[in-house]
């Protein structure tokens, strides 16, 4: 892993609402980190629709360097929950996916927000660590429901789902 500081010796991405003309590029990086099992490009397409308010497009140098697809659930407003969070090989561990989520945190339909959550394959060490070290940031611990899809698709999968829960600082 990289050293905190070197995020500020590296070019900083422009982080932004997407928009639909970013699916091809975003589908590409999805596709370059190897998770296309859970995407397909008319899903990215409208996750930029509608979901374009809470989600965040990171770009560098005109490149699409990071992606975010989030959004409120409507039963509990007070939650930004990240469907998908994703960023290039050559930007991890500088901080992209906190910058990408703490921007999306500082727009006005999250100005009520009081917590990040998202859902973790138990098997899945890289995503862990990126939330336990978001939850550090945020002087906070990781809330776990553990086996989450387990318990709903026990003969289906391989790797459980735990949902993992961000309370952020009151200001």
């Amino acid at each position: 892993m990289k050293h905190p500081r070197e995020f500020f010796q590296h070019p900083r991405p422009i982080v932004r609402f997407p928009t639909r003309d970013d699916s091809a590029a975003v589908m590409e990086l999805i596709n370059a980190c190897e998770i296309s099992k859970y995407s397909a490009l008319s899903r990215n397409i409208l996750q930029q629709d509608l979901l374009s308010e809470t989600s965040v497009v990171a770009e560098l140098d005109g490149q699409i360097v990071g992606w975010m697809a989030a959004y409120k659930p409507p039963h509990d407003l007070e939650t930004l929950f990240v469907w998908q969070l994703v960023v290039s090989e050559d930007e991890r561990g500088v901080g992209l996916g906190s910058l990408m989520i703490n921007s999306a945190l500082k727009r006005d339909i999250c100005e009520d927000v009081e917590r990040v959550q998202t859902a973790i394959e138990s098997d899945d060490r890289g995503t862990w660590s990126f939330f336990k070290r978001f939850a550090h940031s945020k002087n906070a611990d990781l809330n776990v429901v553990s086996d989450y899809t387990h318990s709903l698709h026990k003969s289906k999968l391989d790797a459980s789902e735990c949902i993992v829960t961000v309370p952020l600082p009151v200001t």
